[in-house]
């Protein structure tokens, strides 16, 4: 019998995803990039690169875009930040010009980025587009329940965390960052916990915004 490897699974997964998202007119596939290759560390780059333009190649799909998202730098986790996704945009070839970048606000801080700092997002943003060569597009707006730099992911309701509100503020004083798509990921019940927590995005984008953009 013919087994395929976690890394040929893995890649299978991904194309059929953005089958499936072009098929439902979908902007956006956001993944993870996994964790480190086990056999040769100093090629996990090139190996997730390869892996991308693998599965872009066999999904073959124009409508839909792919997102690479940080994590919170736990365990043998790889794409912590700008450097290591940056890394493997850059090495990517069929899926080139596909591929963008989206921040996990949870995962950054959780990384060691402090979002409760107006000049840590000035800082993190930047990074993004000078190691990326490109913006952030989208963005996964939940609290951190655990300090910054722990490595804990685990999200929090808006406000709950120790990014909190005012970290939140600077979020939608970003001018880098308006207009972007923003999901929630948050522990609770559905519908309340979704409903509850973009109320408390929109109230924070709303006291953020200029007069003139105000309803």
């Amino acid at each position: 019998m013919w087994y395929l490897s976690l890394w040929e699974r893995s890649f299978a997964a991904l194309a059929d995803e953005l089958v499936r998202a072009d098929s439902l007119g979908a902007s956006f596939v956001v993944t993870h990039t996994g964790t480190e290759y086990r056999d040769a560390p100093e090629r996990t780059a090139a190996r997730i690169a390869e892996g991308v333009d693998r599965a872009w190649a066999r999904a073959s799909v124009e409508g839909v875009r792919l997102l690479l998202e940080n994590t919170a730098a736990a365990g043998t986790t790889f794409g912590d930040g700008p450097d290591e996704l940056g890394a493997v945009l850059d090495l990517l070839d069929a899926a080139r010009g596909h591929v963008g970048v989206c921040l996990d606000t949870c995962h950054a801080h959780a990384a060691g980025y402090d979002l409760s700092q107006a000049h840590v997002w000035d800082e993190l943003i930047g990074a993004f587009e000078r190691c990326c060569g490109m913006p952030v597009e989208a963005v996964h707006a939940n609290d951190c329940a655990f300090a910054a730099g722990l490595h804990k992911d685990r999200h929090a309701w808006i406000g709950d965390g120790t990014i909190g509100y005012e970290g939140f503020s600077h979020l939608f004083r970003q001018a880098r960052l308006k207009e972007l798509p923003i999901v929630t990921e948050m522990p609770g019940e559905v519908p309340y916990k979704d409903a509850e927590n973009i109320t408390r995005l929109k109230r924070l984008r709303d006291a953020c915004a200029e007069p003139s953009e105000r309803a």
